[in-house]
Order: structure tokens, then C-alpha cells, then sequence
């Protein structure tokens, strides 16, 4: 739900919201697909303990990344 939150205040007015929601779908399958792949190859040649704290890393990283560089996307005229 956050995710057609933000890529609707993104897009608002220039007509390319289903564009952008076909990308980010698209990004996603991506990332879960090769993440699967990754995590399944760190697990089975390097353990499975290696293999939960990749997938911990790489959470924080993407969460970290997303605090750095995405903007509040809040229209300014509901800001209190």
C-alpha cells in the first residue's frame, strides 16, 4: 500500500502512474528472483548462519539506502 502511496504522489499530474507501477512490479520481481537465487548459493556454500546474516545485511542496506535518498513525497498543501 505504501509503495502506490508514494509513486502516486510521484507521478501525480503527468499521467504515467501505471507506467511506474509496471516498473517498480517489474523491479521487484527482479530483485526477488535474484535474491532467492543469491541467498539460496551464500546459504548452501557457506552455511546457512551466512546465509540469514546476508539476507539481515542486505536488509539494513536497503532500508538505509531508502532513508538517505528518498524525499518526503507528501504534497506541501497537507503539511500541518
Amino acid at each position: 500500500m505504501l509503495t502506490i502511496l508514494v509513486v502516486t504522489d510521484i507521478t501525480a499530474g503527468t499521467g504515467r502512474f501505471n507506467l511506474a507501477q509496471g516498473v517498480l512490479g517489474a523491479l521487484m520481481g527482479i530483485a526477488t528472483a535474484s535474491s532467492t537465487g543469491i541467498l539460496g548459493f551464500v546459504a548452501q556454500h557457506f552455511g546457512d548462519a551466512s546465509g540469514l546474516f546476508t539476507m539481515a545485511l542486505m536488509t539494513i542496506a536497503g532500508m538505509a539506502l531508502l532513508w538517505a535518498f528518498l524525499p518526503e513525497t507528501k504534497p506541501p498543501k497537507y503539511d500541518d
